[in-house]
């Protein structure tokens, strides 16, 4: 899902939205983490950059949507 200042990346079942946000101040980003179905925040981080944070919602996805591993 895109939008002005808004993207979805997904994976498995979670996704993260990369949104752009401002305090009156500066522009910021931002992303949410989220199982798909659920309204229950798993990660929440704050970002000076865009890239920054399309990063680090990408790397937390990548944790998050592994497939469960035997063990």
């Amino acid at each position: 899902m895109q939008g002005p200042g808004k993207t979805r990346l997904e994976r498995g079942d979670y996704f993260a939205d990369v949104l752009e946000g401002n305090d009156g101040k500066e522009p910021f980003w931002y992303y949410i983490l989220q199982r798909k179905g659920s309204n229950q925040i798993i990660d929440l981080m704050k970002f000076d950059a865009q890239e920054a944070a399309f990063q680090a919602a990408g790397k937390a996805l990548a944790s998050f949507g592994r497939p469960p591993t035997a063990g």
